[in-house]
């Protein structure tokens, strides 16, 4: 076993919240003309750097395959980094 699955879902909980109900447009890295606009695919990079960071906290060992956003029931973004998984 690599890591608890309970531990993965605090761990992603803890990123999430820090975007739910907020206006995405307001937050670092997403503040207008200083980030990037806070699309499907950026918000999905920035949960896999969110949780690659706090993986290889835990273990560097322990990889970020991919991290998938969805807008809709039929529409999402993938983010994963050359290389990975």
């Amino acid at each position: 076993m690599l890591i608890d699955f309970n531990e993965l879902k605090r761990l992603l909980k803890n990123i999430i919240e820090q975007l739910d109900h907020q206006n995405l447009n307001l937050l670092e890295p997403f503040v207008n003309g200083k980030g990037t606009n806070p699309t499907a695919e950026n918000l999905a990079k920035y949960i896999f750097d969110g949780l690659r960071h706090e993986l290889t906290a835990i273990n560097d060992q322990l990889k970020v395959g991919y991290v998938r956003v969805w807008e809709s029931p039929d529409a999402s973004a993938i983010y994963r980094e050359v290389g990975s998984l």
